[in-house]
């Protein structure tokens, strides 16, 4: 609670994006899939654990379509290639861990 306080102003600018990308989507008649995101070092950068965490919130307080990445993944360093971007095999098994729930939501949908 403490972390989101704190980054109180950051999250609301955030989620208001997140809601402005939903009304845009809308024009193109599209449904919109948030996943929060992870780094080496998992989600566990002050700024990026706090807007994970309202991201998660906000999607279900509004009915938005996500897929919480950050919450259970287990990254190994050979995943990235600077703490951010990452490599092929980075890529590969993030992609596995979102592809199920991405296929339920378009399924849903």
């Amino acid at each position: 609670k403490k972390l989101l306080e704190d980054e109180e102003k950051k999250i609301r600018f955030y989620l208001n994006n997140i809601d402005q990308l939903v009304e845009y989507s809308k024009s193109y008649n599209a449904i919109p899939i948030f996943i929060n995101q992870v780094m080496a070092n998992g989600a566990h950068e002050k700024s990026l654990l706090a807007l994970s965490i309202a991201l998660m919130d906000h999607c279900v307080k509004k009915n938005y379509k996500c897929i919480d990445l950050a919450t259970n993944f287990k990254g190994k360093q050979n995943y990235w290639y600077d703490g951010i971007h990452t490599t092929p095999l980075g890529s590969e098994i993030i992609s596995e861990k979102i592809y199920p729930k991405f296929k339920k939501i378009i399924n849903d949908n």
